[in-house]
Protein backbone atom coordinates (compact mmCIF):
# COMPACT_ATOMS: atom_id res chain seq x y z
CA UNK A 1 0.00 0.00 0.00
CA UNK A 2 2.85 2.58 0.44
CA UNK A 3 4.41 1.65 -2.60
CA UNK A 4 1.04 2.21 -4.07
CA UNK A 5 0.79 6.12 -2.46
CA UNK A 6 4.38 6.56 -3.39
CA UNK A 7 3.63 5.98 -6.94
CA UNK A 8 0.38 8.04 -7.09
CA UNK A 9 2.04 11.19 -5.76
CA UNK A 10 5.69 10.63 -8.61
CA UNK A 11 2.51 10.26 -11.31
CA UNK A 12 1.61 13.59 -10.23
CA UNK A 13 4.59 15.52 -9.74
CA UNK A 14 5.37 14.11 -13.27
CA UNK A 15 2.34 15.19 -14.73
CA UNK A 16 2.50 19.05 -13.01
CA UNK A 17 6.29 19.76 -13.60
CA UNK A 18 8.59 21.50 -15.65
CA UNK A 19 10.78 19.47 -18.72
CA UNK A 20 14.23 18.21 -16.92
CA UNK A 21 12.54 17.73 -13.57
CA UNK A 22 10.73 15.24 -14.92
CA UNK A 23 13.72 13.24 -16.14
CA UNK A 24 15.14 13.64 -12.57
CA UNK A 25 12.08 12.04 -11.16
CA UNK A 26 11.85 10.04 -13.69
CA UNK A 27 15.30 8.47 -12.80
CA UNK A 28 15.19 8.74 -8.98
CA UNK A 29 11.51 6.98 -8.92
CA UNK A 30 12.70 4.10 -10.83
CA UNK A 31 15.90 3.96 -7.87
CA UNK A 32 13.27 3.86 -4.98
CA UNK A 33 11.12 1.91 -6.60
CA UNK A 34 13.77 -1.10 -6.87
CA UNK A 35 15.04 -0.60 -3.30
CA UNK A 36 11.47 -0.78 -1.90
CA UNK A 37 11.03 -3.64 -3.96
CA UNK A 38 14.01 -5.66 -2.56
CA UNK A 39 13.14 -4.65 0.70
CA UNK A 40 9.56 -6.28 0.85
CA UNK A 41 10.72 -9.46 -1.37
CA UNK A 42 13.26 -10.02 1.51
CA UNK A 43 12.29 -12.89 4.01
CA UNK A 44 12.06 -11.19 7.36
CA UNK A 45 13.29 -14.10 9.31
CA UNK A 46 16.65 -14.58 7.21
CA UNK A 47 18.55 -12.91 9.72
CA UNK A 48 17.58 -15.53 12.04
CA UNK A 49 19.46 -18.49 13.59
CA UNK A 50 17.30 -21.38 13.18
CA UNK A 51 15.20 -23.33 15.43
CA UNK A 52 16.12 -26.65 16.66
CA UNK A 53 12.96 -28.07 15.45
CA UNK A 54 13.94 -26.87 11.92
CA UNK A 55 17.28 -28.42 12.07
CA UNK A 56 15.47 -31.63 13.07
CA UNK A 57 13.01 -31.22 10.03
CA UNK A 58 16.20 -30.57 7.82
CA UNK A 59 17.77 -33.51 9.29
CA UNK A 60 14.79 -35.85 8.66
CA UNK A 61 14.13 -34.57 5.33
CA UNK A 62 18.16 -35.82 4.58
CA UNK A 63 17.22 -39.58 5.75
CA UNK A 64 14.16 -39.76 3.99
CA UNK A 65 15.92 -39.38 0.76
CA UNK A 66 17.93 -42.25 1.11
CA UNK A 67 18.29 -45.11 -1.25
CA UNK A 68 14.73 -47.26 -1.43
CA UNK A 69 15.17 -50.91 -0.55
CA UNK A 70 13.19 -53.95 -1.19
CA UNK A 71 12.52 -57.84 -0.13
CA UNK A 72 15.66 -59.03 -1.66
CA UNK A 73 18.07 -56.13 -0.13
CA UNK A 74 20.34 -57.50 3.02
CA UNK A 75 18.82 -54.30 4.77
CA UNK A 76 15.27 -55.65 4.69
CA UNK A 77 16.00 -58.59 6.68
CA UNK A 78 17.27 -56.19 9.40
CA UNK A 79 13.35 -54.30 9.92
CA UNK A 80 11.16 -57.23 8.60
CA UNK A 81 9.78 -59.61 11.31
CA UNK A 82 8.98 -62.57 8.56
CA UNK A 83 7.00 -64.42 11.89
CA UNK A 84 4.42 -62.23 11.44
CA UNK A 85 2.47 -61.47 8.22
CA UNK A 86 -0.18 -59.12 7.63
CA UNK A 87 -2.94 -62.04 5.88
CA UNK A 88 -4.64 -59.46 2.99
CA UNK A 89 -7.99 -60.36 2.61
CA UNK A 90 -9.04 -62.52 -0.24
CA UNK A 91 -11.66 -61.48 -2.82
CA UNK A 92 -15.35 -63.11 -1.17
CA UNK A 93 -15.84 -66.34 -3.41
CA UNK A 94 -19.39 -66.16 -4.65
CA UNK A 95 -19.47 -69.13 -6.61
CA UNK A 96 -19.97 -70.92 -3.90
CA UNK A 97 -23.27 -69.55 -3.10
CA UNK A 98 -26.11 -71.55 -3.52
CA UNK A 99 -29.57 -69.94 -4.79
CA UNK A 100 -31.81 -70.46 -2.61
CA UNK A 101 -34.45 -73.58 -2.99
CA UNK A 102 -36.95 -75.21 -1.04
CA UNK A 103 -39.09 -78.59 -1.48
CA UNK A 104 -42.16 -79.66 -0.45
CA UNK A 105 -41.50 -80.91 3.12
CA UNK A 106 -39.95 -77.28 3.85
CA UNK A 107 -42.64 -75.23 2.90
CA UNK A 108 -45.76 -77.40 4.05
CA UNK A 109 -43.14 -76.30 7.71
CA UNK A 110 -43.24 -72.69 6.80
CA UNK A 111 -47.08 -72.63 6.14
CA UNK A 112 -47.53 -74.21 9.51
CA UNK A 113 -44.95 -71.62 11.20
CA UNK A 114 -46.87 -68.77 9.13
CA UNK A 115 -50.44 -70.01 10.60
CA UNK A 116 -48.71 -69.33 14.27
CA UNK A 117 -47.14 -65.71 13.41
CA UNK A 118 -49.51 -63.22 14.68
CA UNK A 119 -49.04 -59.50 13.73
CA UNK A 120 -48.12 -57.63 16.61
CA UNK A 121 -51.41 -56.17 17.21
CA UNK A 122 -52.67 -59.58 16.86
CA UNK A 123 -55.24 -59.21 14.18
CA UNK A 124 -53.38 -60.94 11.21
CA UNK A 125 -50.98 -63.67 11.32
CA UNK A 126 -48.59 -64.47 7.69
CA UNK A 127 -50.84 -67.43 6.44
CA UNK A 128 -53.61 -64.75 5.64
CA UNK A 129 -51.64 -62.52 3.68
CA UNK A 130 -49.74 -64.83 1.71
CA UNK A 131 -53.97 -66.27 0.83
CA UNK A 132 -54.46 -62.63 0.45
CA UNK A 133 -51.34 -63.14 -2.44
CA UNK A 134 -53.16 -65.82 -4.00
CA UNK A 135 -56.30 -64.87 -4.40
CA UNK A 136 -54.71 -61.35 -5.72
CA UNK A 137 -52.22 -63.78 -8.06
CA UNK A 138 -55.69 -64.78 -10.10
CA UNK A 139 -57.05 -61.23 -10.77
CA UNK A 140 -53.48 -58.89 -11.24
CA UNK A 141 -50.73 -59.59 -13.36
CA UNK A 142 -48.19 -58.55 -10.51
CA UNK A 143 -49.74 -58.87 -6.79
CA UNK A 144 -48.43 -57.25 -4.04
CA UNK A 145 -46.06 -58.99 -1.30
CA UNK A 146 -44.21 -56.78 0.35
CA UNK A 147 -41.29 -57.13 2.74
CA UNK A 148 -39.79 -54.17 5.03
CA UNK A 149 -37.14 -55.10 7.62
CA UNK A 150 -36.20 -52.63 10.47
CA UNK A 151 -32.90 -50.97 10.87
CA UNK A 152 -30.49 -53.43 12.93
CA UNK A 153 -27.66 -52.68 15.26
CA UNK A 154 -24.05 -54.20 13.91
CA UNK A 155 -20.65 -54.29 16.07
CA UNK A 156 -17.90 -54.62 13.74
CA UNK A 157 -14.48 -55.16 13.49
CA UNK A 158 -12.09 -53.28 11.38
CA UNK A 159 -8.88 -52.80 9.87
CA UNK A 160 -8.12 -49.81 8.08
CA UNK A 161 -4.92 -49.78 6.24
CA UNK A 162 -2.82 -46.06 5.09
CA UNK A 163 -0.37 -46.52 2.87
CA UNK A 164 3.52 -44.57 3.48
CA UNK A 165 7.08 -45.02 3.77
CA UNK A 166 9.55 -46.08 6.39
CA UNK A 167 12.28 -43.91 6.67
CA UNK A 168 15.10 -45.58 8.38
CA UNK A 169 18.62 -44.39 8.89
CA UNK A 170 19.73 -44.33 5.67
CA UNK A 171 17.27 -46.16 3.38
CA UNK A 172 13.67 -45.55 2.89
CA UNK A 173 10.90 -48.61 2.23
CA UNK A 174 7.12 -49.22 0.79
CA UNK A 175 5.11 -50.29 3.90
CA UNK A 176 1.63 -49.81 5.19
CA UNK A 177 -0.62 -49.04 8.53
CA UNK A 178 -3.01 -50.96 10.22
CA UNK A 179 -5.42 -49.14 12.20
CA UNK A 180 -8.01 -51.81 14.10
CA UNK A 181 -11.14 -50.57 15.58
CA UNK A 182 -14.52 -51.84 16.66
CA UNK A 183 -17.46 -49.99 15.50
CA UNK A 184 -21.05 -50.28 16.85
CA UNK A 185 -23.79 -48.63 13.97
CA UNK A 186 -27.57 -48.99 12.69
CA UNK A 187 -27.99 -49.72 9.41
CA UNK A 188 -31.02 -50.73 7.11
CA UNK A 189 -30.37 -54.07 5.67
CA UNK A 190 -32.63 -54.65 1.58
CA UNK A 191 -34.65 -58.07 2.24
CA UNK A 192 -31.44 -59.77 -0.21
CA UNK A 193 -28.54 -58.25 1.59
CA UNK A 194 -30.52 -59.50 5.02
CA UNK A 195 -31.07 -63.06 3.88
CA UNK A 196 -27.56 -63.59 3.03
CA UNK A 197 -26.64 -62.29 6.50
CA UNK A 198 -28.62 -64.65 8.37
CA UNK A 199 -28.14 -67.26 5.64
CA UNK A 200 -23.69 -67.06 4.20
CA UNK A 201 -22.94 -64.18 6.60
CA UNK A 202 -18.96 -65.49 5.16
CA UNK A 203 -20.33 -64.74 1.75
CA UNK A 204 -21.51 -60.97 2.28
CA UNK A 205 -19.05 -58.03 1.51
CA UNK A 206 -18.55 -56.16 4.28
CA UNK A 207 -15.74 -54.23 3.06
CA UNK A 208 -17.68 -52.93 0.30
CA UNK A 209 -21.07 -52.53 2.37
CA UNK A 210 -18.79 -50.34 4.51
CA UNK A 211 -17.29 -48.46 1.80
CA UNK A 212 -20.66 -47.69 0.21
CA UNK A 213 -22.40 -46.54 3.01
CA UNK A 214 -20.92 -43.23 4.62
CA UNK A 215 -23.79 -42.99 7.53
CA UNK A 216 -21.35 -45.62 8.54
CA UNK A 217 -17.74 -44.11 7.68
CA UNK A 218 -19.15 -40.45 7.77
CA UNK A 219 -20.20 -40.67 11.83
CA UNK A 220 -18.84 -39.12 14.92
CA UNK A 221 -18.65 -42.63 16.58
CA UNK A 222 -16.91 -44.27 13.86
CA UNK A 223 -14.32 -41.47 13.70
CA UNK A 224 -13.59 -41.35 17.24
CA UNK A 225 -13.32 -45.13 17.01
CA UNK A 226 -10.20 -44.43 13.95
CA UNK A 227 -8.58 -42.15 16.76
CA UNK A 228 -8.28 -44.95 19.41
CA UNK A 229 -7.43 -47.59 17.39
CA UNK A 230 -5.05 -50.11 17.89
CA UNK A 231 -1.78 -49.41 15.26
CA UNK A 232 0.59 -51.89 13.59
CA UNK A 233 3.02 -51.48 10.90
CA UNK A 234 3.94 -53.62 7.48
CA UNK A 235 6.10 -54.03 5.00
CA UNK A 236 4.61 -54.21 1.34
CA UNK A 237 6.88 -56.30 -0.10
CA UNK A 238 5.83 -59.49 1.44
CA UNK A 239 3.48 -57.88 4.82
CA UNK A 240 5.92 -58.72 7.06
CA UNK A 241 5.72 -56.67 10.04
CA UNK A 242 8.18 -53.74 10.02
CA UNK A 243 10.36 -53.73 13.15
CA UNK A 244 13.01 -50.59 13.63
CA UNK A 245 15.76 -51.01 14.78
CA UNK A 246 15.69 -48.37 17.27
CA UNK A 247 12.84 -46.87 18.73
CA UNK A 248 9.06 -47.48 17.80
CA UNK A 249 7.85 -47.97 14.68
CA UNK A 250 5.31 -44.84 14.64
CA UNK A 251 8.35 -42.35 14.36
CA UNK A 252 9.41 -43.68 11.43
CA UNK A 253 6.32 -44.00 9.16
CA UNK A 254 5.20 -41.18 6.68
CA UNK A 255 1.70 -41.02 4.97
CA UNK A 256 1.85 -40.93 0.97
CA UNK A 257 0.63 -37.48 -0.18
CA UNK A 258 -3.30 -37.29 -0.61
CA UNK A 259 -3.54 -41.18 0.77
CA UNK A 260 -6.98 -42.13 1.78
CA UNK A 261 -6.64 -42.66 5.87
CA UNK A 262 -8.39 -46.00 7.46
CA UNK A 263 -9.32 -47.63 4.60
CA UNK A 264 -11.47 -50.09 5.49
CA UNK A 265 -9.67 -53.07 4.04
CA UNK A 266 -11.18 -56.13 6.61
CA UNK A 267 -14.26 -56.42 8.22
CA UNK A 268 -16.03 -58.64 10.33
CA UNK A 269 -18.88 -58.89 12.45
CA UNK A 270 -17.90 -59.19 16.21
CA UNK A 271 -21.36 -60.94 17.12
CA UNK A 272 -24.66 -62.06 15.27
CA UNK A 273 -27.27 -59.57 13.95
CA UNK A 274 -29.92 -59.97 16.71
CA UNK A 275 -33.52 -59.00 14.99
CA UNK A 276 -35.20 -60.10 18.45
CA UNK A 277 -38.18 -57.10 19.15
CA UNK A 278 -37.63 -55.23 16.13
CA UNK A 279 -40.31 -54.73 13.63
CA UNK A 280 -40.81 -56.35 10.28
CA UNK A 281 -43.18 -54.67 7.96
CA UNK A 282 -45.39 -57.08 5.57
CA UNK A 283 -47.74 -55.64 3.15
CA UNK A 284 -48.62 -53.08 5.90
CA UNK A 285 -48.81 -55.33 8.96
CA UNK A 286 -46.41 -55.11 11.66
CA UNK A 287 -44.23 -58.56 12.74
CA UNK A 288 -41.97 -59.74 14.95
CA UNK A 289 -39.47 -62.63 14.92
CA UNK A 290 -37.43 -64.49 17.40
CA UNK A 291 -34.07 -65.47 16.94
CA UNK A 292 -35.17 -68.95 16.73
CA UNK A 293 -37.21 -68.23 13.81
CA UNK A 294 -33.72 -67.20 11.17
CA UNK A 295 -34.39 -70.12 8.96
CA UNK A 296 -38.35 -69.44 8.31
CA UNK A 297 -37.63 -65.41 8.25
CA UNK A 298 -34.78 -66.02 5.36
CA UNK A 299 -37.62 -67.79 3.30
CA UNK A 300 -40.15 -64.87 3.88
CA UNK A 301 -36.86 -62.72 2.90
CA UNK A 302 -36.36 -64.55 0.07
CA UNK A 303 -40.16 -64.48 -1.39
CA UNK A 304 -40.09 -60.90 -1.44
CA UNK A 305 -37.59 -60.99 -4.18
CA UNK A 306 -37.77 -64.13 -5.89
CA UNK A 307 -40.81 -64.77 -8.30
CA UNK A 308 -40.49 -68.95 -7.88
CA UNK A 309 -40.55 -69.29 -3.96
CA UNK A 310 -43.29 -66.79 -3.15
CA UNK A 311 -45.49 -68.89 -6.55
CA UNK A 312 -44.64 -71.67 -4.28
CA UNK A 313 -45.93 -70.41 -1.41
CA UNK A 314 -49.01 -69.22 -2.18
CA UNK A 315 -49.73 -72.44 -4.20
CA UNK A 316 -49.47 -74.36 -0.52
CA UNK A 317 -52.11 -71.08 0.48
CA UNK A 318 -54.46 -72.36 -1.36
CA UNK A 319 -54.87 -75.61 -0.06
Amino acid sequence: MKILFFLISILLIFIFAAGWVKVVLLVTSLLIFLILLLWALKDPMADTPPYEEDIDYIKGTEVYRGARIYNDDEDYKLISNKSNIYEIPKAIEFSTYKFPSLDNKEIQEFIDWAKSKKSHNKKQDLFNIFKEYSREAIEFSHPRFEVFPPELTINLDIDGQSNGDFSCEDFQVYGFQINNYQVTSEVYFDCEELSLILSNPDLFDWVEYVNKHDEITESVEYQEATDYGDRSYYLKDDCSEFIPINGEADEYFDFEPMVEYDYPVKVSLTEDISYKGKIFTINDEEFTFLNKDKNHLVTLLNASYLPNIITLISSFSKT
